[in-house]
C-alpha cells in the first residue's frame, strides 16, 4: 500500500518540466493583466444617446469641454470611445499637429493627416476629413461643423444653378458686304481662318452680289455654309468703283475667265468645252444647256458674261 501511494505522487523528469512551464505562463499572464492599461493618459468621453444621458446625469452642456469629459452612462446604452478635446474653428489644410492634438485626435490619426498633406493631399470641403483612414464617423461629425477651409466658395443648390444657367444667345445676323472679321468669327462653324478668307475674298471681288456667293470662299464647305446662311443678309449692294469687265463666252480663254473672280474655274472650263463641241453661244442663257449649270449658278455668273 505504501509503495502504491508513492507511485501516484511520482513525476517523471518530463512531467516536471511541463508543470514548471505551465506555472511560469500562469505567472506571466497574471503580471500582464496587472500592469496592462488599455487607455492612454487622455480621459475618455463616453457617449450614449446624448440628450437622454445628459439629462439623466444633469450635466450642463454649456460648460467647457474639459468639464464634460466623462459621465456614467445608463445601463444598456451604446458606448463609443472618443478622445476629449477643445473644439474651435480650424482649417485642416494648415492646422499643426499640436492643433489636431488640442482637438482630441489620436497621434496615429494626426500622423496620417500630416502625411497626407505632405504628399500633396488637400481638403477641398469639410466632408473630406471623412476620408482620413482610421478617423471614426463620430469624430468626423464632431469636427466638421468647426472646419473652415480658406478660399472655399459657397456651394450652389440645383435651383441656384438653374437660375444662373443661361442659354447661349443666338448669333446676330450680319451684313455680308460690311461685316468685319470679328462678326464672321462669331458665327457657328466659322473660325479665324475662314473669317479672314471670307473678308479677303469679298475685298478681292469688290463685294458679294448675293448671299449664295459667300459659298465660293475657298475652304468653306457646303455644310458650314448651310449652318451660317440663316445669319447672312445683303442689305446693300457691294461698293464698286469700277464694274468688273464682262467676259465674252464665245471668245474668252481660260485665263480670261480666271481674271474675273466671280466666275468659278470649273464653270469657265465647262463653257469652253461646250463651246468647242457645239459652237458659239447665241445667247447667255444657252450656258444653261450645260448639265450642271442650274438657275442658281446661272444667276450668279450671268451678270459677268456677254456674247458681244
Amino acid at each position: 500500500m505504501r509503495t502504491d501511494w508513492k507511485a501516484y505522487l511520482a513525476f517523471s523528469k518530463r512531467d516536471r518540466n511541463v508543470a514548471i512551464i505551465l506555472l511560469l505562463l500562469i505567472v506571466l499572464i497574471i503580471i500582464s493583466v496587472f500592469y496592462y492599461h488599455p487607455s492612454g493618459n487622455q480621459p475618455l468621453v463616453i457617449i450614449t444617446t446624448l440628450d437622454q444621458e445628459l439629462a439623466k446625469q444633469k450635466i450642463d452642456t454649456t460648460s467647457n469641454a474639459d468639464e464634460q469629459i466623462a459621465y456614467v452612462p445608463s445601463e444598456g446604452s451604446e458606448v463609443i470611445n472618443i478622445r476629449a478635446g477643445e473644439l474651435f474653428q480650424f482649417d485642416p489644410n494648415t492646422l499643426t499637429a499640436a492643433g489636431f492634438k488640442q482637438l482630441g485626435l489620436q497621434d496615429k490619426i494626426i500622423h496620417t493627416i500630416i502625411n497626407y498633406r505632405g504628399k500633396g493631399g488637400h481638403f477641398w470641403k469639410p466632408e473630406d476629413v471623412r476620408k482620413i483612414y482610421g478617423l471614426q464617423k463620430e469624430d468626423a461629425d464632431r469636427l466638421i461643423p468647426y472646419i473652415h477651409i480658406a478660399g472655399l466658395q459657397p456651394t450652389f443648390t440645383q435651383k441656384d444653378k438653374a437660375q444662373t444657367n443661361y442659354p447661349n444667345p443666338k448669333p446676330a445676323v450680319i451684313e455680308i458686304n460690311t461685316a468685319p472679321i470679328e462678326q464672321w468669327k462669331a458665327l457657328p462653324a466659322i473660325g479665324d481662318a475662314l473669317a479672314n478668307r471670307i473678308v479677303k475674298f469679298r475685298d478681292k471681288i469688290g463685294g458679294f452680289t448675293s448671299v449664295a456667293q459667300v459659298k465660293q470662299t475657298y475652304g468653306l464647305s457646303d455644310s458650314a455654309f448651310r449652318v451660317i446662311e440663316p445669319y447672312l443678309q445683303m442689305a446693300s449692294a457691294p461698293q464698286k468703283n469700277i464694274p468688273p469687265e464682262k467676259i465674252n463666252i464665245n471668245t474668252a480663254s481660260l485665263n480670261q475667265f480666271k481674271s474675273n473672280s466671280h466666275i468659278p474655274e470649273e464653270i469657265a472650263q465647262a463653257i469652253i468645252i461646250y463651246r468647242s463641241q457645239h459652237g458659239n453661244f447665241s445667247s447667255i442663257e444657252d450656258i444653261k444647256k450645260i448639265v450642271f449649270i442650274n438657275d442658281e449658278i446661272y444667276t450668279q455668273v450671268a451678270p459677268y458674261l456677254t456674247i458681244e
